[in-house]
C-alpha cells in the first residue's frame, strides 16, 4: 500500500477484498504523514496517510478495522518515521 498512488488505492483495496476469504483477517502497514514523495535513493514513490484518513478509506471500500496502532520511530532505518498498522476484515454487510 505504501507505493500505491492515492488515485489507485480504492481500486487496489477492492481487488484485495474480491479475493479475501469470508473470515480472513488482512494486515496493512503504511507510513504516517500528510505528504507524498519520491525517494531518489530507492527510486520509489511513497504515499503517506493520517490514521483517520486511512480508516475512512478502508470503511468506504467495505472493510472493518479490527485493530489499529501507530508504531513510533526507533533507531532502525525503516522506523525513522511512524508507521500505521491495521488488522482488517471484509464487512459482510456491504
Amino acid at each position: 500500500m505504501l507505493h500505491i498512488t492515492k488515485e489507485k488505492i480504492d481500486l487496489v483495496l477492492q481487488k484485495i477484498k474480491d479475493v479475501m476469504k469470508p473470515e480472513a483477517i488482512g494486515f496493512i502497514s503504511l507510513k504516517e504523514g500528510k505528504v507524498e514523495f519520491f525517494d531518489k535513493k530507492t527510486g520509489r514513490y511513497f504515499y503517506l496517510y493520517e490514521p483517520n484518513e486511512f480508516v475512512n478509506i478502508l470503511h468506504k471500500n467495505g472493510y472493518v478495522v479490527e485493530k489499529q496502532a501507530v508504531r513510533q520511530p526507533r533507531t532502525h532505518h525503516t522506523l525513522s518515521q511512524s508507521w500505521l498498522t491495521f488488522f482488517v476484515r471484509v464487512n459482510k454487510k456491504i
